[in-house]
């Protein structure tokens, strides 16, 4: 079975562009299993440049969002998705030790 790395698989999620879709499976917190179609990265689609000055609070908030992809689907809804849960992009099985 074809595997490919959780590095790659991130590489081409963050360097992919606002315009980037993508499918992902993945294991829900509860242990079921989950797949959302036709994803982008929420990171390239926020337009605001301007990085506020950074506080305990806004380095705190940092903090909890690691290891989480921001996404969001077809419809406009957003959403984040824990790395270490994600299981196929695109079809694929990713490798978490790659």
């Amino acid at each position: 079975m074809e595997r490919i790395g959780i590095t790659s698989v991130l590489t081409k999620i963050k360097k992919g562009g606002a315009n980037h879709t993508f499918d992902l499976t993945y294991r829900k917190e509860d242990g079921r299993l989950g797949r959302k179609e036709n994803v982008r990265n929420r990171v390239g689609l926020e337009t605001d440049t301007a990085r506020p000055k950074r506080d305990l609070s806004s380095i705190a908030v940092e903090s909890s969002q690691a290891g989480k992809l921001h996404l969001v689907d077809e419809h406009g809804q957003k959403f984040d998705l824990f790395i270490c849960l994600l299981i196929k992009y695109n079809g694929t099985e990713i490798d978490h030790e790659k």
